[in-house]
């Protein structure tokens, strides 16, 4: 028995668990030391004073019923939980193991510090329960459509979840000096705290003069969360004018600019914001901010549709919208009836109502566009429609595809253009055109006809004259006209009225100019080597009758004293300006020869004839004799 008893004594002693010995009253008899290390209470402090001195009073009558009751029922067990107040004031949960002694009189109590799970506890409750609001809360918005409507009872429920004091929304806007103002709109407030929304400061609140550092904070998208000791004086003085003891601000953020806040102020006591409740008041508000940036966007779409249908319904071209996936006609504007003469409705009936109106030869064209949009391209297209009178209409489709959120073609959307008059003017203007052109081909045909009968009479005045010197001259006048005459018969025979090939024009141009200065004694070859280069008949013509002059000049001269010889003729481009070159191998011409202020007539034209083109002209001797014009293509 000593043994026994020896053993329960250092159990008692060492144990590191509360153990208490005490009667039915609840006056304390015994306890281990257990209660210092716990609670801080040494034995004296204890043994001698009942339990109800160190219980929490919340939980004082609900201890003392529930033993009283199992007493009275006989029970020689108990298990309870309750809170006793620790040294430093503060107070821990205890887990009880009673066993009652109803022979002695006396509980026999085992308790453990549960404190730590049951503030894990406490924690897990208060995360379903604000999580739970959440839920609600997010529930109520998706189906708001009027956040006026859902302001009250989201405060409300924050509120008290939260036990704040407070709970209000602000709207902040710029003033007419470009400074931010706050404005309280709405409040809920907790039983016996006095109410601020008819408070004048609060209206019109020069936030950003005021307090600047609250209002940075606000602006940069961050949580406001201070005590009243951690404010600054500017802060402390707006709070303790509203009894406010502890405040947290959350900004709502709408396509970066602050629209508002909402806060929630402690008026009863010093509260540090725990981060379960800052996370969830900061989501409650980022999910206010985007409905708000929802509703702004619905605003400025609606808007938006409302402006295209207004344009759409007063402009006379088609504007229509396109289902691929549903295959039918969204949307086609009033003008549809106005241009194709056929209703709206038969093309929200079926979209091939319009397209068996497609001008047969233009069907498949308009099936291929179609197909196109289909895989993302852009459709531009021009094709005609039968209207039911019998009349053609023509009209240019622009058509482009929306995709939708993933990225896949949904619609297709587009303008189509009645341009039935320009195609008409079109026409016209084409007509119009290849009767000018007949008419033009037929006057550089009457002008080439016309200079070779002034050629063929300067060859009769040349043969009736026995005067050499001036059957020379006739010659000469006569290349010079037939020269000018090539260039009507090029411009007749070419498809471009305005342009001669300047490389077929040479080429045969030289061959009558060694028909008519070679003989069979002499052997001169000409090589021309042109790019592919098309001048104005204003340019073509100078040109042409330098090369003649140069070519005449080498085939007369040149070659004398040789039976063989070689001209070179070079037309090149560079940049905007042109280089004509002539040069031969025959007789070198002196070195003191002045190409500016030349004596012989042909020498005189070719100079005449560059400052026509505002060319420059210049002559080298040696190896060869070399002419070199540069020229821009003259244009009136």
């Amino acid at each position: 028995m000593k043994t026994n008893r020896a053993a329960h004594e250092r159990f008692f002693k060492h144990s590191l668990d509360l153990m208490v010995i005490t009667d039915y009253s609840g006056k304390i008899k015994l306890v281990n030391p257990a209660w210092k290390s716990i609670l801080g209470y040494t034995k004296i402090e204890l043994e001698g004073k009942t339990q109800s001195e160190f219980l929490h009073p919340d939980d004082l009558e609900l201890t003392q019923v529930f033993i009283q009751n199992k007493i009275e029922k006989g029970r020689a067990r108990v298990d309870l939980k309750n809170r006793y107040r620790c040294q430093d004031c503060s107070y821990r949960w205890i887990g009880w193991n009673l066993v009652i002694f109803h022979e002695e009189g006396l509980i026999y109590g085992y308790g453990r510090d549960i404190t730590e799970s049951k503030q894990a506890e406490e924690s897990s409750k208060k995360r379903e329960r604000y999580l739970s609001t959440l839920v609600e809360l997010q529930r109520q918005l998706i189906v708001c459509d009027d956040l006026n409507d859902y302001y009250p009872n989201f405060l409300q429920h924050l509120g008290e979840t939260t036990n704040a004091s407070r709970a209000y929304l602000f709207d902040c806007f710029l003033g007419q000096n470009g400074k931010v103002l706050a404005s309280q709109r709405l409040e809920w407030c907790a039983e016996d705290i006095r109410s601020e929304i008819d408070n004048p400061l609060l209206q019109n609140f020069p936030m950003e003069e005021a307090l600047p550092d609250l209002s940075k904070t606000l602006r940069q998208g961050n949580i406001f969360c201070k005590t009243l000791v951690e404010c600054n004086e500017s802060e402390r003085e707006l709070l303790e004018f509203q009894d406010i003891l502890s405040i947290l601000l959350l900004p709502l953020i709408v396509e970066g600019k602050l629209v508002g806040f909402f806060g929630f102020d402690i008026c009863t006591e010093v509260r540090k914001w725990e981060e379960l409740e800052i996370t969830m008041l900061q989501v409650a508000a980022t999910v206010v901010s985007l409905k708000l940036e929802h509703l702004k966007a619905e605003t400025a779409l609606r808007e938006s549709e409302e402006k295209l249908r207004q344009l759409a319904e007063n402009t006379h071209d088609i504007f229509w919208v396109y289902d691929l996936v549903q295959y039918k006609c969204l949307y086609v504007s009033p003008a549809y009836e106005t241009v194709c003469g056929r209703s709206c409705e038969s093309v929200y009936e079926n979209i091939k109502n319009h397209l068996n109106s497609v001008y047969p030869e233009d069907k498949e064209k308009v099936i291929t566009e179609w197909r196109l949009q289909r895989q993302g391209e852009f459709a531009d297209n021009e094709y005609r429609i039968l209207r039911p009178d019998g009349k053609i209409r023509w009209l240019q489709n622009r058509g482009f595809p929306i995709r939708n959120t993933s990225g896949e073609i949904y619609r297709c959307a587009g303008v189509a253009k009645d341009i039935t008059e320009r195609k008409q003017v079109e026409q016209q203007i084409k007509a119009s055109l290849k009767e000018k052109e007949v008419l033009l081909k037929e006057i550089h045909h009457r002008v080439k006809n016309n200079l070779q009968v002034i050629s063929s009479l300067l060859d009769l005045q040349a043969c009736q004259s026995p005067d050499l010197v001036i059957n020379r001259m006739f010659s000469e006048s006569r290349n010079r006209v037939k020269a000018m005459a090539l260039i009507h018969e090029k411009l007749y025979q070419s498809d471009d009225l305005s342009k001669v090939n300047i490389a077929e024009y040479i080429e045969a141009l030289t061959v009558d100019l060694i028909y008519t200065y070679t003989t069979y004694q002499r052997h001169i070859d000409i090589q021309v080597q042109v790019d592919d280069i098309h001048l104005s008949i204003d340019t073509a013509i100078p040109v042409g009758l330098i090369v003649n002059e140069l070519v005449s000049n080498a085939l007369k001269h040149g070659f004398t004293q040789k039976k063989s010889g070689t001209i070179w003729i070079e037309l090149t481009s560079e940049d905007s300006d042109f280089l004509l070159v002539v040069k031969n191998d025959g007789v070198k011409l002196l070195d003191n020869l002045n190409v500016q202020t030349p004596k012989s007539l042909g020498l005189q034209l070719v100079k005449a004839l560059s400052n026509q083109l505002d060319g420059k002209m210049k002559m080298v001797a040696e190896p060869v004799t070399t002419f070199e014009v540069r020229f821009a293509q003259v244009n009136h």
